[in-house]
């Protein structure tokens, strides 16, 4: 501007002032802003993303938490932690479920081993029940992620779908599964159990209805992070992640 009375800014023609400088880059930044609607979808999906981030990461975490566990009580007896844990022993040295450091098989506690042996059979014979866990959900022996199990071979990487392999007689964790579930049965907190594992299942986007049995909910089948499990894989981390010990 040239000071001509009247002008509010500078001619096409002219250099910008000071003021018409400042006012031409204040226009070209709120050009740059989002209207309203859309900062609030952009907040919105990067809510979204965060979101899922969390979720996968999450689940990731969880489903390291379940191998951790299956490998943890393939080598310690899941009914001892529990005792020793009451209070009652001073002691605990690990030991593979059923065997002679029991404290268990001892004294007074004679027929609670035999009532856990009982339900380990039980929940057992669940998993092997014909057609009961969805096909690929579970070996139909030990009732664990065919992945994580030596009797099955997957037929196409990360397709889902697996077969049996010939001539394997074991599973990578023979009865741990059942071991630990048959011991909580035993012990008559099945109820509890199933409520912690309901709000897992419903954290993880199944919806399942208060008052389900053990049978039911082994029918559940959900993708878990990399691998497809049935309710019984979630009720064994749920419950194994409170006894787990650092070795």
């Amino acid at each position: 501007m040239d000071g001509t009375a009247g002008r509010t800014e500078c001619l096409a023609e002219e250099a910008d002032c000071n003021l018409c400088s400042i006012r031409r880059q204040q226009e070209e930044e709120e050009d740059l802003l989002p209207d309203a609607e859309e900062a609030a979808q952009l907040q919105e999906s990067r809510y979204v993303v965060g979101s899922q981030v969390q979720r996968v990461q999450t689940v990731g975490r969880q489903v390291a938490e379940f191998v951790r566990c299956l490998r943890f009580y393939q080598r310690n007896c899941f009914p001892c932690l529990i005792f020793h844990d009451s209070g009652r022993s001073k002691t605990y040295e690990p030991h593979p479920f059923g065997y002679g450091k029991c404290k268990l098989i001892h004294h007074e506690s004679y027929d609670a081993w035999a009532d856990i042996f009982r339900e380990v059979k039980v929940v057992e014979n669940l998993i092997r029940k014909k057609k009961l866990i969805r096909p690929y959900y579970g070996c139909y022996f030990c009732g664990l992620p065919q992945r994580y199990c030596v009797r099955w071979q997957e037929e196409q990487q990360d397709n889902g779908r697996f077969r049996l392999v010939p001539n394997n007689q074991y599973c990578s964790y023979e009865r741990v599964l059942q071991e630990v579930l048959g011991t909580m049965v035993a012990a008559g907190w099945a109820e509890d159990v199933l409520r912690d594992g309901i709000q897992v299942i419903r954290k993880l986007g199944i919806w399942v209805e208060e008052g389900i049995s053990l049978q039911d909910f082994c029918r559940i089948g959900i993708r878990w992070g990399d691998i497809q499990v049935n309710g019984l894989c979630i009720l064994f981390w749920s419950i194994g992640m409170e006894h787990i010990r650092e070795e």
